[in-house]
């Protein structure tokens, strides 16, 4: 009988520290004064990086410390949102004792899409697998950073980040703040949210604006002093206005070219500040439901 032998692959015959179920790589963190009862760290978990909230050793064993920690992470643990850290869970640890195990927040990191372009992303969820494209810097505006995207811009639905796949479901606000080489921007199926100016200052952008069937909340401003915009295709019914006061289309504010609106046939409901107090739309394109047509009469 031949025999046969067996050769394992570089990847597996390696340290397999990074994909152990054991915290590995142990970084201290900084905390803020009001803290110190605390330690922070970051850590390696099956390839993927956390950060572990614990208690000082001195605390470790303290009754009231740890319910203290325990409460901290009841609390924790039911909060799901964007710009909150994402609690895991509750643990013991060799280094940290009892810990709360969080993601840390997504760090911006660029992202080349199919037209050439540098964007930067951040993750919203690495449990969901989700990101939200981000302006490059704090600053909040392309005008200072080099190599700012132009011509037309094609939002993927989808982004690699560390060899995993993420749904872009969300364009922060400021996000492409005067980025005023952009011509056109396509949206994606799947994107949920556009923020507060995310496109604002876009003076180049022309033609048509396409909102998806998937958007759920578009912010004030959104796409302000955009005033080469001509034509708006609306798709999202459940679409969110957010935080308008009044009954101006605030997220199309000084679009002045914006001559006409489409409404596709997908639509069956509008908020009811969309189409009022826009007298400079010429032209309104509506399928055949009346909620949308009683709208009109307030103009």
């Amino acid at each position: 009988m031949e025999d046969y032998y067996y050769t394992p692959s570089g990847a597996i015959s390696g340290s397999l520290d990074a994909l152990s179920a054991e915290f590995s790589g142990y970084e201290p963190l900084p905390l803020r004064e009001r803290h110190q009862g605390n330690v922070l760290y970051r850590a390696r978990r099956f390839g993927r990086y956390y950060v572990l909230k614990g208690l000082v050793p001195e605390l470790r064993d303290a009754p009231a410390s740890r319910e203290y920690l325990s409460k901290e992470y009841q609390i924790g643990v039911q909060l799901d949102h964007p710009n909150i850290v994402r609690v895991n869970s509750l643990e013991e640890d060799p280094k940290a004792g009892l810990c709360i195990v969080m993601h840390p927040n997504g760090k911006r990191f660029p992202v080349t899409l199919d037209t050439g372009q540098t964007v930067y992303a951040r993750v919203l969820s690495h449990w969901h697998r989700t990101v939200a494209l981000v302006s490059p810097s704090d600053a909040m505006t392309w005008n200072d950073i080099p190599n700012a995207p132009s011509g037309d811009m094609v939002i993927p639905a989808d982004i690699r980040h560390r060899g995993l796949r993420y749904r872009v479901v969300g364009v922060d606000s400021c996000a492409f703040h005067n980025c005023n080489k952009l011509t056109h921007v396509t949206f994606p199926e799947g994107l949920e949210r556009i923020g507060f100016r995310a496109f604002s200052g876009c003076i180049m952008i022309q033609d048509t604006i396409t909102i998806p069937k998937s958007l759920r909340n578009i912010e004030p401003f959104a796409f302000a002093d955009c005033n080469s915009i001509t034509t708006l295709v609306w798709k999202s019914s459940p679409c969110h206005i957010g935080n308008i006061l009044d009954t101006e289309w605030a997220f199309f504010y000084r679009c002045s070219s914006l001559k006409k609106a489409v409404v596709d046939e997908c639509v069956d409901s509008l908020a009811e500040n969309v189409f009022t107090d826009k007298n400079w739309l010429e032209e309104i394109v509506l399928p055949g439901f009346s909620l949308v047509r009683s709208l009109l009469t307030t103009r």
